[in-house]
């Protein structure tokens, strides 16, 4: 006799429970160590991009620095002769670019001295002249802010210079109020900083390739920042 299906089934008294797989102590200690690690790398993420943030400013006021040291120390060189040469500096009536002119007009240079304050630049050329009679320094009214000024002056200097070697940018603005505009209606620091010196350089680029053609030299064009602060001041003797 077949036995009943009921007699095949296990008993309830026979039938074990599948035993309950528990994560082992090392697995516990792994994950809260995983997850303690992680709230560490979280509350460290602001120090961490601070730090990387100061050391990329950091960098780039030490190659700025250490380029415009070399430019002074190249100037201060008494190797080097500038008889002959005509050099263009905008922003010439103070910080930078008077200094830049001082220091050229020892070389032997002739100076063209673009300025928006000519009563200022008058007393750096008066200081110049006392240092060195010799010396030819001419001042030219511009304010890079204004196309039509700038029209005007390169019309002034094509007409006095035959050779320009140098174009030196020094001239620059910071901190004006927001929305401040031209005269041509550019907001102000694009205008000075960007938009002006950009136009000059374009208007007198075909006198400085002739002038390196006609006598065989290298011209350049120089940018550099127009600084004010007392330690500069001191470090250059303005």
């Amino acid at each position: 006799m077949a036995p009943s299906i009921d007699s095949r089934l296990p008993s309830s008294e026979s039938h074990q429970p599948y035993p309950q797989i528990l994560p082992c102590e090392s697995t516990i200690t792994q994950t809260v160590s995983n997850a303690q690690l992680n709230i560490q790398w979280t509350s460290l993420t602001p120090f961490i991009v601070c730090v990387v943030t100061f050391g990329f400013i950091s960098i780039l006021l030490i190659r700025w620095f250490r380029t415009l040291t070399k430019v002074i120390h190249r100037t201060n060189s008494d190797d080097i002769h500038l008889n002959g040469k005509t050099v263009l500096i905008t922003g010439a009536s103070e910080g930078i670019g008077a200094c830049l002119a001082k220091q050229l007009a020892r070389k032997g240079s002739r100076l063209v001295l673009l300025c928006r304050d000519t009563v200022k630049a008058t007393v750096v050329q008066e200081e110049i002249l006392a240092e060195n009679p010799t010396t030819d320094v001419i001042i030219h009214h511009l304010d890079l802010s204004s196309f039509t000024s700038i029209q005007i002056c390169v019309s002034e200097i094509l007409q006095s210079e035959q050779r320009i070697d140098y174009l030196v940018h020094c001239a620059s603005v910071a901190y004006i109020p927001e929305n401040t505009k031209s005269v041509d209606g550019n907001e102000l620091h694009m205008a000075t900083n960007h938009f002006g010196p950009f136009l000059l350089t374009h208007l007198l680029v075909d006198r400085m390739r002739s002038t390196a053609n006609k006598y065989e030299t290298i011209v350049k064009v120089i940018h550099l920042t127009q600084c004010y602060t007392e330690l500069e001041r001191s470090i250059y003797k303005i």
